[in-house]
């Protein structure tokens, strides 16, 4: 499983290695063993789980320790973070509100919050409604790197917030239809809920559910640590702590919860939004929550998907319903089966490779006498998706317009069938066959429901769609031609093959020039030009992707101007520079070299400078992550 909501959770789950050849825990002290295990393998000081049916809690606990200095133990009521876990409680509001007749979540966000500025230029007949912003289908930019990295040491009103950066929200594509992650959502619903109650976000979640449910310690702001104790966050390392962040639009994952906390959450799920029989919502307020219904996810048949901050999704067999979530620092899934009446909550408070696993244990454990949901009838490949849906496609609802670049890049995918299946092959990585449900609906092999669909969608600009059904978020691709897509591979692999040439030349030419140093014998280079900068393009290059791989970790270092940002800016340019340089070089001088090599330089150089082109095109070349 590899989480898409939030992007520390995509290099963790990348991370993560989960031995499946054991049997599930059969016991809540082999589970326990079995994470403690994870915890210490993977330097995670401390966890928060809670497991619960609708009647009961069937463990609530601590593991591992809140505070390493203090060699203060992590317990059942030791607060931790709980990240983008926290979104649902906004939409949960809003669907209290829209059952006492005070809004529709159909309703335009212009109606409640004028003064909030967004761009959409469908407003006229397509206005950004309160339902986009709860199903990610504003076509908003997720937050900027300075929206992540706002200077704040304490919490401030949220109109603050949302007055901070207004240029992120801007509609790229009609709203209501494509789905892509925007941290924006949460909050403009939240400032909508105060101007309708007339009272802060968080007093409005306090009496309206924290309180009504049982979450007696969960709270928002920086919690009272007399009252409820609190982990320290800490680095991949385990070792060092990490100041705590004050999200400036807090809530899209700002919550403190306790494992007793989030057990009471869950049940309240699992009791379809009831509480020891009492309804706070009814259960099919909850179940529109777990579904998406506007997108065109949902519009091409798909059954699961992204709803109200809460999802349905496919994993190892069963239909779970959730949402994960992460701040630097922590991690936390929330998970439950709502057909079957249980679940489970927990939290790290390290950014910890040993997610997955911690996940699949815990699955496997709840799991361990549930059945999985028999997978419908085959059904033959229908002429309508061989005959109109067939080719290659790309991906085309990116998180963040300016990240497009890499995943243009690496995410086209070729689809192929035969009269009893379809396979969907990556350019990088193993590719998936389905089998169909219904025409233009299949699933995989073993999956108990639709998962891929088809369908025309001219109206936003795309011939022909695919939506593939994930985990919450679906990925969302457009055709295009064989040409185009031939054309993009080669020049993607003729990049790499020069990369890799010039690199191994480089440490070719210094065993030489070492050879050279020893024997005394050191050959006169002629023509450097035509090695060098394309070669120190390609250096910069690769220093520009170790920084953004060390942000990765933690945003917030690229969201001020840090030794980070500051490299992988300067980086860039450098690369452009020397792309540029190198191949004016290889055109106008002439070289005391064989045509061939004259001729190689020239490629290196000319493939460097292409992917110039495509980075400034794109607008990562020149981008100043802090801006």
């Amino acid at each position: 499983r590899l989480p898409t909501s939030d992007p520390m959770l995509l290099l963790l789950a990348a991370l993560a290695t989960t031995d499946t050849t054991k049997p599930p825990p059969a016991t809540i002290a082999e589970l326990e063993q079995r994470i403690t295990d994870v915890l210490k393998r993977t330097h995670t000081p401390g966890l928060s789980i809670a497991i619960v049916t609708r009647d009961s809690v069937l463990w609530a606990a601590g593991l591992g320790l809140a505070d390493v200095k203090a060699g203060r133990p992590a317990t059942s009521k030791t607060l931790f973070r709980i990240g983008s876990t926290s979104k649902a409680f906004t939409a949960l509001a809003a669907l209290q509100l829209q059952q006492e007749g005070k809004l529709s979540i159909e309703d335009p966000l212009s109606k409640y919050i004028p003064e909030i500025k967004f761009t959409n230029r469908w407003e006229s007949t397509d206005p950004v409604r309160i339902v986009n912003a709860l199903e990610h289908t504003t076509g908003f930019d997720d937050w900027a790197m300075k929206e992540i990295a706002f200077p704040s040491q304490k919490e401030r009103p949220l109109k603050d917030g949302l007055d901070f950066n207004p240029d992120s929200r801007v509609s790229r594509w009609r709203p209501g239809t494509r789905q892509t992650y925007s941290n924006s959502g949460p909050p403009l619903v939240a400032y909508v809920l105060e101007k309708v109650e007339k009272k802060p976000f968080e007093q409005i979640i306090q009496e309206r559910l924290f309180d009504p449910i049982g979450m007696r310690t969960a709270t928002y702001l920086y919690p009272d640590t007399t009252k409820a104790p609190m982990t320290v966050l800490y680095n991949k390392d385990g070792v060092t702590p990490l100041p705590y962040w004050y999200v400036h639009e807090r809530p899209a994952g700002s919550i403190n919860a306790s494992a007793e906390d989030m057990a009471q959450y869950v049940r309240f799920l699992l009791n379809r939004g009831s509480v020891n029989g009492k309804p706070l919502l009814p259960p099919e307020a909850i179940a529109r929550a777990e579904h998406s219904e506007r997108s065109s996810m949902a519009r091409s048949g798909l059954p699961g998907g992204y709803g109200l901050h809460l999802g349905t999704y496919v994993d190892h067999g069963y239909i779970w319903s959730g949402h994960d979530g992460g701040v630097p620092g922590g991690v936390t899934n929330m998970a439950y089966l709502p057909n079957v009446g249980i679940g489970y909550s927990f939290s790290t408070n390290a950014a910890t490779a040993g997610f997955d696993e911690i996940n699949d244990l815990v699955q496997s454990f709840v799991t361990r006498s549930i059945p999985k949901p028999e997978p419908p009838p085959r059904a033959p490949i229908s002429g309508t998706v061989r005959n109109e849906f067939l080719g290659w496609y790309k991906p085309d609802a990116p998180r963040m317009a300016r990240f497009s670049f890499a995943e243009r890049a690496t995410g086209l995918v070729h689809v192929t069938a035969d009269d009893s299946s379809l396979s969907v092959t990556p350019v990088i990585g193993k590719g998936r066959r389905f089998v169909a449900v219904t025409g233009l609906t299949l699933r995989e092999l073993t999956e108990p429901v639709a998962t891929l669909a088809f369908h025309h969608d001219p109206e936003n600009g795309r011939a022909d769609a695919m939506e593939q059904m994930g985990y919450l978020l679906p990925a969302s691709y457009s055709r295009i031609s064989t040409f185009r897509a031939s054309g993009e591979i080669a020049l993607v692999l003729s990049w790499a093959i020069s990369t890799g040439a010039l690199i191994l030349l480089a440490a070719w030419r210094l065993v030489r020039f070492m050879i050279g140093l020893v024997t005394k014998r050191a050959r006169k280079e002629t023509a450097t030009g035509l090695f060098w900068w394309p070669l120190a393009a390609v250096i910069a290059l690769i220093v520009a992707g170790v920084a953004a791989g060390t942000a990765l970790g933690d945003l917030r270092l690229f969201g001020r101007p840090t030794i980070v940002s500051v490299v992988f800016f300067v980086a860039l340019i450098a690369f452009a520079f020397c792309s540029v340089f190198g191949t004016i070089l290889a055109v106008r001088h002439d070289y005391l070299v064989s045509p061939g090599a004259r001729r190689a330089g020239f490629i290196a150089s000319a493939l460097n400078l292409v992917a110039t082109v495509y980075l400034a095109a794109t607008g990562i070349l020149g981008w100043r992550p802090w801006s």
